[in-house]
């Protein structure tokens, strides 16, 4: 497909071109025109006509192709919702008939797993979403953010020492944009720690800072 389009947009380079110098040709010694402003306006309406004409046949199917990939991720995600929400309710059941602790680790692992497929589908949803309109700037407390995003990792990462100190911030933001920058600091900062991981937040002076001990960049 993208051969074809490179193709096409060659084709439009030279074939404009060719329409051009043609158009001038045309002008200056077939018609007699000599006055060189009107050459140089019929030369630009030639061009950009022709521009216009070749420029939708090249990208109609870049288009076309885009469109394609839009209605498949949006029905992907829509199928993705469905058995992540089915497996959720059926840890949530087995729970409750479920006692022995070998059996609650592993429907807590099953959670997690499950929990993380959501987390990937909420981040699909978004870059979907971003590429169709604008970001979402929304008020909210950055603390219940961060408390929200550590609550998901906590579990994720059972040998990280936490340091915690935050307070309440309002913020307006791009919530879901924030959340993912949050979680990448995070996640760098545990995959580079050499030993006993140990992350340090702290919110003061309107700063939120993410620190680490590893070896830095």
């Amino acid at each position: 497909m993208f051969r074809s389009v490179e193709i096409a947009l060659t084709s439009l380079y030279v074939v404009t071109t060719a329409l051009l110098l043609f158009g001038v040709y045309y002008l200056h010694q077939v018609s007699g025109i000599e006055q060189w402003g009107i050459l140089a306006f019929g030369a630009l309406l030639i061009t950009v006509v022709t521009g216009r004409v070749l420029a939708k046949i090249a990208l109609d199917p870049l288009r076309e192709h885009f469109d394609h990939l839009e209605r498949l991720s949006k029905e992907t995600l829509h199928e993705l919702n469905l058995p992540v929400n089915t497996i959720t309710a059926n840890v949530e059941m087995l729970r409750k008939t479920n006692t022995d602790e070998k059996s609650l680790k592993r429907l807590e692992r099953i959670e997690t797993a499950a929990r993380m497929l959501k987390e990937r589908y909420n981040e699909l949803d978004y870059l979907i979403k971003k590429q169709m309109e604008r970001e979402r700037i929304e008020s909210f407390d950055l603390e219940s953010a961060l408390k929200e995003r550590l609550e998901f990792m906590r579990p994720l990462y059972p040998g990280v020492v936490w340091e915690i100190q935050t307070a309440p911030w309002s913020v307006q933001c791009d919530r879901i944009g924030l959340g993912k920058v949050i979680d990448n600091l995070v996640e760098n900062g545990i995959k580079y720690s050499v030993h006993n991981p140990r992350i340090m937040i702290t919110m003061e002076a309107n700063v939120l800072s993410i620190c680490d001990q590893g070896k830095g960049m």
